[in-house]
């Protein structure tokens, strides 16, 4: 029941942000049309996926049993085991993806490019360590 609780609570912030993205593209004046189009996608989108989830979650209320279900299938040690190797494996993968881009884009000349993703990788691993370091000592 909690689980849904605070999906409800985030979906309605979807689409409260989905709702103000929408009145900024109706009503707000823009210098070029690239902005105001992305505005319009973002809007549509976060308020469509928010009012289904709204939808969704309050049937998931309605239902206590399988609101449960779900509940005790989230919070489950399996679970929880599985999403953190999932997670673990797919930031490895993407560490690697990244460096690939890093040289790619050295190597083509891309400097600014080449900048960004190195930091990003560095921040990763950077924050990879604290965490890893702060959980070893918690746990």
């Amino acid at each position: 029941m909690n689980h849904a609780k605070r999906n409800l609570i985030y979906f309605i912030f979807q689409t409260i942000f989905g709702i103000i993205a929408l009145l900024l593209f109706l009503f707000g004046h823009f210098t070029d049309n690239h902005s105001k189009e992305m505005l319009s996608g973002i809007g549509i989108a976060f308020t469509i996926a928010g009012i289904i989830g709204i939808i969704t979650n309050i049937k998931l209320l309605k239902d206590p049993k399988k609101a449960a279900k779900i509940e005790m299938a989230q919070t489950e040690e399996r679970t929880q085991f599985i999403k953190a190797k999932t997670k673990s494996f797919v930031y490895t993968i993407m560490i690697y993806l990244e460096s690939a881009v890093i040289v790619v884009t050295g190597l083509l000349g891309f400097r600014t490019i080449c900048i960004t993703f190195s930091t990003i990788v560095l921040l990763k691993v950077i924050l990879s360590i604290l965490f890893s370091s702060y959980y070893m000592k918690k746990y």
